[in-house]
C-alpha cells in the first residue's frame, strides 16, 4: 500500500494482539483499543498512535477525548493527532505541558512534594515522590 493510499484511507498498518473473547464489555462494544505507549521503542510499531504518526496520517502522536453524557448538549468523541481548542479554557494556547518525573515505576508521573489529607500532611510523605494523575472518567 502506498503512502498516498494510507493517507486517503486513514488506516495505517500496525501490529496488534488479537483477542477472541472479551468478558465484561458493554453489550454494544466492539472491543478495546489500548492507547498507552509501550515503554520499549522496539515495540513502537505495535502502538496505534505511533502508526498513525509514522505513516503521516497525523502530525502528533496524541489523542484527546471529549467526555459527554446523554443529558449534555454535546457528543463524546476521540480526536487523533491534536486537540479541539474551543473545548479548553483559554484555548489550545493555554495548554501547558509538564515534565515527566523519573520514578522507579517507569511510568509517566508528576513530581509530588507531599500528600495531605484534610489539610494535614500524611506521615513520611514530605519528600519528592511520583504522583500519577487519574481523572477517574474511564
Amino acid at each position: 500500500m502506498s503512502l498516498a493510499e494510507i493517507k486517503s484511507n486513514k488506516c495505517p498498518p500496525f501490529e496488534f494482539l488479537s483477542l477472541y473473547r472479551a468478558d465484561g464489555l458493554e453489550e454494544n462494544s466492539d472491543g478495546i483499543l489500548g492507547l498507552s505507549p509501550n515503554k520499549s521503542n522496539s515495540k513502537r510499531k505495535m502502538h496505534y498512535l505511533w502508526a498513525l504518526k509514522d505513516n503521516g496520517i497525523i502530525d502528533k502522536a496524541v489523542v484527546s477525548f471529549n467526555i459527554a453524557s446523554l443529558d449534555m448538549d454535546d457528543k463524546p468523541f476521540a480526536l487523533f493527532g491534536g486537540v479541539k481548542g474551543d473545548q479548553i479554557v483559554g484555548g489550545a494556547e493555554a495548554m501547558t505541558s509538564f515534565p515527566s518525573y523519573p520514578n522507579f515505576l517507569g511510568t509517566w508521573a508528576l513530581e509530588g512534594q507531599s500528600i495531605h489529607y484534610d489539610g494535614k500532611p500524611i506521615e513520611n510523605t514530605a519528600r519528592s515522590l511520583p504522583a500519577i494523575i487519574d481523572t477517574g472518567t474511564s
